[in-house]
């Protein structure tokens, strides 16, 4: 994300380094099946609306609704939490 001219200024940043400097590398095994991360499945709950929705890397071409970047302040957030 970093390396991208257009994240450079980006409020996110600075989150994204602190979450960064915070992790723990782990293999996929290892890694609790309730932790969000790449590529997994979430549900989560804003005003009372659940929604459901894969943590990816980028936009990608899918039908609407149904991916959440992590390059966005929802999927940023929601990476590494873990249910509860």
């Amino acid at each position: 994300m970093s390396d991208d001219p257009f994240v450079r200024a980006s409020p996110l940043l600075p989150l994204l380094k602190r979450k960064l400097d915070a992790a723990i590398l782990v293999f996929r095994k290892d890694l609790p099946e309730d932790a969000g991360s790449l590529n997994s499945r979430v549900t989560f709950s804003v005003d009372g609306r659940r929604d459901t929705r894969v943590l990816t890397t980028g936009r990608m071409t899918t039908p609407i609704g149904r991916l959440l970047p992590v390059d966005t302040l929802r999927g940023l957030a929601l990476l590494s939490l873990r249910e509860g």
